[in-house]
């Protein structure tokens, strides 16, 4: 079983002088039926975005969250034994329910949009119709 935070990231976490992170809070999302490396990706992506954002995160510089990446993976892959094609089809799988969160927030406003182009251009009906268009290759 995987247990899962469901909110780890960087303003959760409490880091030491030394940058150990000794201390994780905010247990609100906590799940014990969780996805390997779901809350690393989690981690991975708003820090991403926070530097986008905020480049002064001094604490978490560069080198240490890639350090701490690489260890977390590693841990993975000794525990689970996961390959680099699973790591891969976890972070896709990952992404796909982010964005699934992320549009649940705007489902009504993106099905009106799908109902007025569809009646311009008969494609998409659903929204998996526009997915499978803007992901054609």
């Amino acid at each position: 079983k995987i247990c899962r935070h469901g909110d780890f990231f960087i303003s959760n976490l409490f880091v030491d002088k030394q940058g150990q992170i000794v201390g994780v809070i905010d247990f609100e999302d906590f799940s014990k039926i969780g996805v390997p490396l779901e809350d690393l990706f989690n981690f991975i992506v708003t820090y991403l975005f926070a530097l986008e954002r905020n480049n002064k995160l001094k604490f978490f510089d560069k080198r240490f969250f890639k350090q701490i990446t690489h260890e977390v993976i590693d841990d993975y892959n000794m525990l689970f034994k996961l390959s680099d094609t699973q790591i891969s089809s976890i972070f896709k799988y990952y992404w796909l329910a982010s964005i699934n969160r992320q549009m649940s927030k705007y489902r009504k406003n993106i099905q009106i949009a799908i109902f007025r182009i569809s009646k311009l251009v008969k494609k998409p009906k659903t929204i998996f119709d526009f997915i499978n268009i803007v992901f054609e290759e």
